[in-house]
């Protein structure tokens, strides 16, 4: 048997291998190290168009009718930009519906804090000269700036367990995918979001964060860019509940439109309008997200939901009593 012969019988051999385990699982993507960015997302201006309605709501503050509807206002930006950059994966762990457990990733974009930041001012009475709170915001978010990294809030919930929800979720795993196929993996989190979860009475949350932009093949790439990332896509191989692998699970975002028509039309049509009572805009001190039992099952369309989450992130970015 010659040489050639030897080699095909070989790869033949290998193939039916292959094919009776299944094949071999692809390796991960290989981790990128973190560079300084060119631009950094964090340190973009405020929109004027929030920056009007501060100014606005100053002009009011000795009229409380008006100034509690700029309140209003902005607390509905708050809320509607926590819906758009929040996705949720509902997972259902027993046949009957029973318990489904909730996890929840948000984007904490620019936006985001900008408008966390103008609704801590308002409900302080904080008032800046016209024209100027930009600059005020934008000191406040200089640790933010100086980090270089994407802000994500995780959250786990579940309705109430005496025996607990075990949850394994494998952050060190997920991964941020671009369009240009650049796989990133988490930068820093919080301690307690690393190795397993139990969900009893209350919630489980933390933060994550991702670089703004890695190094590969010797060159300095962004992460997220608007020029061509018009999603944010997050994957994670696989979620472990109570023992059970159910297998893995995406979240994505609308990033940025391929026609940015801001210029023309600031204000975008949001699908929420929350007429809140005024002792409800205001951080999440009473912790109403830990009535888990509600939060778990809640309609993700319902306002109400992410009025509490709005809440419950301005507490959590601010710890504003």
């Amino acid at each position: 048997m010659n040489h050639y012969r030897k080699r095909l019988i070989g790869l033949m051999l290998l193939s039916v291998l292959l094919s009776a385990c299944g094949g071999v699982s692809a390796a991960a993507p290989a981790h990128l190290p973190p560079c300084y960015p060119a631009k950094n997302v964090y340190a973009d201006p405020v929109s004027q168009h929030l920056i009007e309605i501060y100014d606005k709501s100053v002009e009011s503050i000795n009229d409380s009718a008006k100034y509690n509807g700029f309140r209003q206002t902005v607390f509905n930006e708050l809320v509607n930009q926590v819906y758009h950059w929040s996705d949720s994966v509902d997972i259902n762990t027993d046949d009957t519906g029973g318990k489904t457990v909730r996890v929840t990733i948000t984007y904490v974009s620019p936006e985001l804090v900008h408008l966390i930041i103008l609704n801590h001012y308002l409900y302080k009475n904080i008032a800046y000269p016209p024209g100027k709170v930009g600059e005020q915001v934008k000191s406040q978010m200089s640790r933010i700036i100086d980090n270089e990294e994407h802000i994500f809030l995780i959250t786990f919930m579940a309705p109430p367990s005496a025996e607990g929800i075990k949850i394994e979720f494998p952050l060190s795993s997920l991964t941020l995918t671009n369009a240009s196929n650049l796989p990133v993996y988490v930068n820093h989190d919080d301690h307690n979001l690393e190795g397993q979860i139990v969900l009893r009475t209350e919630l489980e949350y933390g933060f994550f964060y991702l670089p703004m932009t890695v190094t590969k093949d010797g060159n300095c790439q962004t992460v997220l860019d608007q020029n061509h990332d018009t999603r944010i896509v997050l994957n994670i191989p696989k979620i472990t509940i109570n023992g059970t692998d159910f297998g893995p699970q995406s979240w994505e975002y609308k990033y940025a439109p391929l026609i940015n028509l801001t210029n023309i039309a600031a204000v975008q049509p949001y699908p929420f309008n929350l007429a809140q009572q005024i002792e409800q805009i205001s951080p999440d001190t009473n912790q109403l997200l830990l009535r888990t039992s509600q939060l778990s099952s809640a309609d993700l369309n319902e306002p109400g939901f992410w009025a509490a989450m709005a809440r419950f992130l301005w507490y959590e970015t601010t710890l504003d009593p």
